[in-house]
């Protein structure tokens, strides 16, 4: 490794931010303990860092300046293993636009952990005066006053690009545009990445000469405390004091917030993760929603390695460059600031069927053609997370019988900006990072002996988990529409016909011949119901069917054949479409197959298929939901605030899936009349699920999620 430029220094750090997937944890390179003490005509200095320490429900951003941005959901400490420094690359820039004047790295061998918790550390390292010279002889010798205020940035754990840059002949001018991989020692175990979380100015000595006065080890200048020999403060007492940095990722933590999951103590702490969905016409329960599985989506590749701000989500903001500083709230009376996503121009341009999403997003929702991609995703099992997971230790968010917290995964930074193209009300599925959720359809046994013969039609078949039921399209297919479900089509077909013609008379043509009678409508036939004019069209008629009438005044049920000669059967309706593909034995491709799906699905009709999950060798009914994660709550369900919906670093994200009251996305996209695409909303009115979020120093964000 290349032999970093000037410095080595004493610090303190603390930190608290959040990292990477469990999947892509990044091992630290063996190098950078090695990095070798300057050596020659030094001085010696400190300098302290640790982690901000915020005080603590709607999860908004409060409280910019008090250490970094928090949340009215509180702070968390963090594990020890999220809060360890191991190496740390400490730069000097200066205060009038950044520019670099040097750095150096210290090893862990040269850290202290002055905190007993991980959350402080010191070092005292040695400086070459020969690379100071340049800064002096460009003041002529003498720093006037207020010029010898330098910005201090620390890089704790810093990854192999931030060590190579600055071990370089000619550090970059924009050196603090740097922007990272997520494979760059986004973080590890006690191995976090992290950087400022504030802006921290320092003052240094006047001349070169009076570093003279800090050439042993047992005197430093102390870049976090009062030195007496040059009368220079830069303790807490003059506002300054410790370097306050922060991890470079977010986490997500999740709990099961299913009813049974809170209360149930046969559970031992595993909840079941069940909701209850479909009700009957006494308002049981009869098909159930179990979450089986959750993944990330749209998990930005790239990310600033110092956290930026600026009004617009623009780095180039002309009205101050917002390198390390806070991120403000947004209120109904308050103009706060954005983060700046280092990928924010692809953002301002994307739409649907222009961009490959792989090339920016790990797990992308949608393919380049704009389809929702299931191959990409890295699928954690909800049980086993609650099951073998690990505990956030905090009990503070655990309280009220809510549950348990575990920690899940970390997440990159991920902001939609206001400008160009894009305003907040701009933040679509495309390009917000969120999660998807599997669940799967389950009946109460009980209904599978149910005397209503349709309940025990649907209760049999969603319960049914081996292969001899049948595959996709040979296996019974569930309908929705408007909130209500049908087993197979036929009964989807006689619901609609039922509500075109609520009452049926019977005709006794010939007494002695009741071959001879006739059923007719009682009343004249509704044409214009939303599930009739769904199956036969606007202005259609039913055809010649076989209606099954049950009487209710007597309960008799009557079956007879009618021919509708009011209205032609138009040959374009879904009922057509879904007839013939039926009627053809239902291929698994083709035409037919295409036109079914084309007339029932854009009739607003959802199509759900049976499937196998692979993993768990599992046939069933299932769904998906989508959640994108809130960050900045404005309690407006179906309006957009700024930075409502992001991912934004050192903040933990805890979530819970609290309600869903519909049944989710089916499997297939094809089937899906809602199916999102890249420029569908990430706030709309239709809203079906309920997640819960919190975040901590971690700054914490509840986040209660219902569907």
């Amino acid at each position: 490794m290349k032999k970093v430029r000037f410095l080595c220094m004493a610090l303190v750090s603390a930190m608290m931010l959040g990292g990477c997937s469990e999947e892509n944890l990044m091992d630290g390179s063996d190098e950078q303990t090695k990095t070798p003490v300057d050596s020659g005509d030094g001085v010696y200095f400190t300098v302290n860092f640790d982690m901000p320490s915020v005080q603590g429900g709607r999860s908004v951003t409060t409280k910019p300046g008090d250490g970094p941005s928090s949340s009215n959901n509180g702070v968390e400490i963090g594990q020890g293993f999220e809060n360890t420094v191991k190496s740390a690359l400490v730069v000097l820039a200066k205060k009038s636009d950044h520019s670099f004047i040097a750095a150096a790295q210290m090893a862990d061998n040269t850290l202290d952990d002055v905190s007993g918790n991980k959350s402080s550390y010191v070092v005292k390292s040695k400086i070459s005066k020969a690379d100071l010279q340049s800064f002096y002889d460009a003041a002529g010798g003498t720093l006037v006053e207020d010029a010898n205020t330098v910005y201090i940035y620390v890089f704790a754990n810093p990854s192999e690009q931030l060590t190579d840059m600055f071990g370089t002949s000619a550090v970059p001018a924009d050196w603090y545009d740097k922007v990272l991989t997520y494979s760059d020692n986004m973080s590890g175990e006690n191995n976090f990445l992290m950087s400022n979380a504030l802006l921290a100015e320092r003052a240094i000595p006047r001349t070169l000469n009076d570093w003279d006065s800090y050439k042993t080890q047992d005197n430093p200048f102390d870049l976090s405390g009062y030195n007496r020999d040059v009368a220079i403060d830069n303790s807490k007492n003059n506002s300054r004091g410790s370097i306050k940095i922060e991890r470079s990722v977010a986490r997500f933590d999740f709990r099961d917030g299913s009813e049974d999951g809170k209360t149930d103590a046969d559970l031992n702490g595993i909840g079941n993760f069940t909701y209850q969905v479909v009700l009957d016409t006494d308002n049981k329960p009869v098909i159930d929603i179990v979450l089986e599985k959750m993944a990330v989506i749209n998990m930005n590749k790239t990310f600033y390695a110092l956290r930026r701000v600026s009004d617009d989500g623009r780095p180039t903001n002309p009205s101050y460059l917002g390198i390390g500083l806070s991120e403000k709230p947004w209120g109904a009376t308050l103009a706060g600031n954005y983060v700046v996503d280092a990928d924010y121009r692809w953002k301002d341009g994307v739409s649907d069927n222009t961009t490959d999403f792989a090339d920016h997003f790990e797990y992308p929702l949608f393919s380049s053609a704009g389809t929702v991609n299931k191959d990409v995703w890295d699928a954690t099992v909800c049980s086993s997370l609650v099951k073998d997971g690990n505990e956030d230790n905090d009990d503070s968010w655990n309280n009220g019988g809510l549950g348990q917290y575990y920690r899940w995964r970390y997440v990159t930074e991920n902001v939609i900006a206001s400008s160009g193209n894009f305003n907040y009300s701009d933040q679509k599925n495309g390009i917000s990072t969120g999660v998807v959720f599997k669940g799967r359809m389950v009946a109460d046994a009980k209904y599978e002996e149910s005397n209503d013969k349709d309940l025990k039609e649907i209760a049999k078949t969603v319960n049914k988990t081996d292969a001899e039921a049948g595959d996709s399209f040979k296996a019974p297919i569930l309908y929705m529409f408007a909130g209500q479900l049908y087993m197979g089509w036929e009964q989807v077909r006689a619901a609609a016909i039922a509500a075109a013609v609520p009452k049926w008379e019977h005709n006794l043509n010939d007494p002695n011949d009741s071959a001879d009678d006739t059923w007719t409508p009682a009343v004249t036939p509704i044409r214009n119901d939303r599930l009739y004019v769904a199956v036969f069209g606007e202005g259609g008629g039913f055809g010649t069917v076989d209606v099954v009438w049950k009487d209710p005044d007597t309960g008799t049920e009557h079956k007879f054949k009618y021919e509708d000669k009011d209205l032609p059967y138009k040959a374009d309706c879904a009922d057509a479409a879904a007839q013939a593909w039926i009627n053809a034995d239902r291929p698994a491709t083709g035409d037919l197959l295409d036109t079914f799906r084309e007339k029932v699905v854009g009739a607003d009709i959802t199509i759900y298929q049976r499937s196998l999950d692979a993993s768990s060798n599992t046939w069933g009914y299932y769904c998906y939901y989508y959640y994108w994660n809130r960050h900045n709550d404005n309690l407006k369900p179906s309006t957009m605030g700024p930075m409502e919906f992001a991912v934004v670093r050192n903040n933990v994200y805890k979530l819970a899936v609290t309600k869903i009251s519909r049944l989710g996305h089916p499997r297939i996209s094809e089937n899906d009349p809602k199916k999102p695409t890249p420029d569908t909303k990430d706030e709309t009115d239709d809203i079906y699920f309920t997640v819960t979020n919190e975040i901590l120093p971690w700054v914490v964000r509840v986040n209660n999620i219902e569907f």
